[in-house]
């Protein structure tokens, strides 16, 4: 009779655990759903931050740039240019006569100083190409060492010590006097360079054959003719001259070229074979 006994409360102990489980249940069912919590999207936010970031830096940037470049740029990189006036004394056309008159001239000389340490100095459609060097001492200063020569005579040629003045808005100016003549006066480049004054000749006749580039066995000189009606002389003395031409009658160039004022020349040509003959001397092509 014990053992009967036992077995009901045992039976009665497990259908109470399962109406409490079934309580417990339905009670979770009654509740309203628990949302999870949503997580602040930390690569969005940090991509949102990033970005006015790199706007803001770049734009210092570039404003530091330009702030350096208008006010406190020193460098001599670049194109400049000289204003010269003067006058000379010149002589009548007519051999026989000793008058003589003054002429007056106004000249634009263009510098170019660039980063490879080339100096190029421009009278009008001619150019001397040169070398330059910096340095800076205690005593002197900036210095510059110029070099440009033309057949050995000197057209910028020295050592000069050398001040930047200006800015981008009241303009640019170097200022440039002999290192070691005290008396010698200061030559100003203003910044910005001279414009090439040559113009073609009106319905130029030009000849298909001499375009391309032909250089002299002789002297080393090269002429490279194009189509437009213009050739460009350059001398194994550095200086590079360009010209319009004009095919005339006869076998003759007429080239003219800007220096203190438009000058002209004729030159004899000729072809033998596959050479160019100018003024006497064989000129072979060496690129079309």
């Amino acid at each position: 009779m014990a053992k009967k006994s036992s077995d009901n409360n045992t039976n009665s102990e497990k259908e109470q655990q399962a109406q409490s489980a079934e309580s417990f249940s339905a009670s979770v069912e009654a509740q309203d759903p628990i949302e999870k919590p949503i997580l602040p999207r930390k690569r969005a936010i940090t991509r949102n931050v990033q970005l006015p970031v790199a706007i803001a830096i770049v734009a210092a940037a570039l404003l530091f740039l330009f702030v350096w470049k208008s006010f406190f740029d020193q460098t001599i990189i670049g194109q400049w240019h000289l204003d010269v006036e003067g006058s000379y004394e010149s002589t009548a056309d007519n051999a026989e006569s000793e008058d003589t008159a003054q002429v007056d001239y106004s000249q634009r000389l263009g510098y170019e100083f660039t980063e490879d340490g080339d100096c190029i100095v421009t009278l009008g459609s001619m150019t001397v190409n040169g070398s330059y060097q910096l340095a800076s001492t205690s005593e002197l200063g900036n210095v510059m060492s110029a070099q440009v020569l033309f057949d050995n005579s000197p057209i910028f040629y020295g050592t000069f010590s050398y001040k930047v003045r200006g800015n981008a808005f009241t303009g640019r100016r170097i200022e440039i006097i002999d290192a070691y003549d005290s008396s010698a006066e200061v030559m100003v480049l203003e910044e910005g360079g001279v414009e090439d004054p040559l113009t073609p000749y009106d319905e130029p006749q030009l000849d298909d054959k001499l375009v391309g580039t032909w250089n002299g066995e002789d002297s080393g000189t090269t002429y490279e003719f194009t189509k437009d009606g213009f050739v460009t002389r350059t001398s194994i003395y550095g200086l590079t001259v360009r010209q319009a031409y004009t095919v005339m009658d006869g076998g003759f160039l007429l080239m003219k070229y800007v220096a203190d004022t438009e000058e002209s020349y004729t030159s004899a040509y000729e072809f033998d074979g596959n050479d160019l003959v100018i003024d006497g001397e064989i000129f072979k092509k060496i690129s079309e």
